[in-house]
């Protein structure tokens, strides 16, 4: 680290294991402007005094000398710029030197003597509150001081607090350093940054590397990939979601409709009406070349509502401090697309969910968040649908539950095709498919379990009333078993009942079946009917009517029709 001698204007380098073994210091924080002093002149002879940039290096000095201290450090000469390796240790260690600091001088050069100092003046709309590398150089320090045009001050940060909370939307306890950033949510401390510009687009990342405590090699020329770089590195080492509540606009009811990455285009998508508080724990999650890998062994469970998916990233609090996701009544959650089997992508972000208009979907179950859109996803989305399994509901019956979860579209009543290269292959699944249909209204004492065998050449359908089989029932549609489902064989063994399941309805066919339609009949006797084979089979209050859909399966993934 190199500071300037207050007495002589001289550089001078130190080097300490860590910042409390530098001398004290003051830092100045300022916009940078027309010839400003580099490295290469203060190593000049005599100094470059005749720049304009030299009259903030001399000050920052004079106001260090008063302050009782003899060294310096400024952001535009302490750094030699020409060496790539000293610009990255600099700028990962830059918050840390900000906040070991004694004083930090903010020299606001666009701020006339007679301006009053309030959120609602001219102070609040200086360029130093909309510039990038700023954030930190208001937030690190212990001590801040501003100055005016002519070096005249006007106030500490703690005096001030409560106005720079007004431009910013800065907590005071963090302003004042009464909290540590870590009390603050990513999404949050992100949307601090939103709408503040730098220079370069890589530094719309590197600027905010101290506000979450990362460091990553600087690639200048990568342009907004530092940004997308800079998220997946808070996802590995801080694992708060809230790093996906972007993308909502005023109001405060979702972003532009569509497809999007998982990861924000820039600090800006952060800026919300409100607060975003994080989870009460932290995901088992993963990136991965696949995309974010949540873990089964993490509480993350997908929602629906309607016709879409829903993961729940935090608790929206309208401008408000922290408030916690079992004290609110609305949550920030993203809407989800089902891609194929534990595969989604990101369509949007709802910043206030009623919590009693979700339910659950997934339990310790694994899963996949896409990071990008494919360049194929139309194809893809299709391929895993077409001539695939839809189980159809009416007034009378609705799914209660479906498994393996990985493969079921509950937003669609779907089995997914285990791949999406294959749509004309016939169906084949290496475990049974399960569906449980629960009667509606004055058919709520009907519970219904449908299994499907399509391992086999000719699949065959096992149909049954759930109390029959409870112990079966309740293992297939377990949290242990709900992702992977079972084997034929292993179903029996689980079977406690005194009817095995051969003697249970079975219907086989050499069509695959493609649509399952739960249908109650006008007379007491109720069947199964396999309109291939034209028969009707009694069993308890149900008709199942199988048919092959074909092409009409085909849907778009923009539009969402089935």
């Amino acid at each position: 680290m190199r500071l300037i001698d207050t007495t002589t204007l001289k550089l001078r380098e130190f080097t300490a294991y860590t910042t409390s073994d530098y001398p004290k210091y003051a830092v100045l924080s300022h916009t940078w402007g027309d010839e400003e002093v580099t490295f290469q002149d203060m190593m000049t002879e005599p100094l470059p005094s005749e720049k304009r940039g030299f009259a903030k290096i001399k000050a920052t000095c004079e106001l260090a000398r008063i302050d009782g201290l003899n060294f310096a450090w400024v952001d535009t000469c302490c750094i030699d710029k020409s060496s790539s390796a000293e610009l990255t240790e600099a700028i990962n260690s830059m918050y840390a030197w900000y906040r070991a600091s004694e004083t930090c001088y903010a020299f606001l050069e666009d701020l006339e003597s007679t301006t009053e100092i309030s959120a609602s003046s001219d102070f609040a709309k200086c360029r130093w509150f909309t510039r990038g590398w700023t954030l930190q150089e208001l937030i690190a320090p212990t001590e801040l001081k501003f100055y005016d045009k002519n070096w005249v001050y006007r106030g500490s940060k703690h005096d001030l607090a409560v106005t720079l909370k007004g431009i910013t939307r800065i907590p005071i306890a963090i302003l004042k350093r009464e909290q540590e950033l870590t009390t603050k949510s990513v999404a949050q401390r992100m949307s601090w940054a939103a709408f503040r510009e730098t220079t370069r687009i890589e530094d719309e990342a590197y600027c905010l590397l101290g506000i979450f405590g990362i460091h990553m090699p600087l690639i200048y020329g990568e342009g907004f990939q530092a940004f997308q770089r800079l998220q997946q590195e808070i996802v590995k080492s801080i694992g708060d979601m809230t790093i996906l509540a972007w993308g909502s606009v005023q109001g405060g009811q979702g972003s532009s409709e569509g497809l999007q990455g998982l990861f924000a285009p820039s600090p800006d998508a952060f800026w919300i009406p409100g607060v975003i508080n994080c989870l009460p724990s932290l995901p088992d999650i993963t990136i991965t070349t696949r995309g974010l890998r949540v873990s089964r062994n993490t509480w993350m469970p997908l929602w629906i509502h309607g016709t879409t998916y829903y993961l729940i990233v935090g608790a929206f609090s309208p401008w408000t401090e922290r408030v916690s996701i079992m004290q609110s009544s609305s949550v920030s959650a993203l809407r989800l697309s089902k891609i194929g089997p534990g595969i989604f992508l990101r369509t949007g972000l709802d910043t206030e969910v009623p919590v009693d208009a979700l339910y659950a979907q997934h339990h310790q179950s694994e899963y996949y968040l896409l990071t990008d859109i494919p360049s194929q996803i139309n194809d893809i989305y299709v391929g895993y649908r077409k001539h695939s399994l839809h189980v159809e509901v009416n007034k009378t019956f609705h799914v209660e539950d479906a498994v393996p979860h990985s493969l079921w579209d509950d937003a669609d009543k779907i089995f997914l095709r285990e791949s999406a290269w294959q749509p004309h292959a016939r169906i084949h699944y290496n475990v049974v498919l399960g569906v449980r249909f629960k009667g509606i209204g004055d058919f709520s004492a009907i519970e219904v379990v449908v299994l499907l065998d399509l391992s086999s050449h000719l699949p065959s359908l096992i149909i049954f009333q759930a109390s029959q089989a409870p112990r079966l029932v309740s293992k297939l549609f377990g949290p242990m078993s709900k992702e992977h489902s079972m084997m034929l064989a292993d179903l029996e063994h689980l079977n406690d009942s005194e009817t095995s399941l051969e003697s249970f309805v079975t219907v086989s066919t050499d069509r695959g079946p493609a649509r399952i339609t739960p249908v109650l009949t006008e007379t007491e006797d109720v069947f199964l009917s396999s309109e291939e084979e034209g028969s009707a089979i009694p069993v308890a209050n149900l008709q199942l009517q199988i048919q092959d859909i074909g092409d009409s399966a085909d849907s778009q993934l923009v539009t969402g029709e089935k």
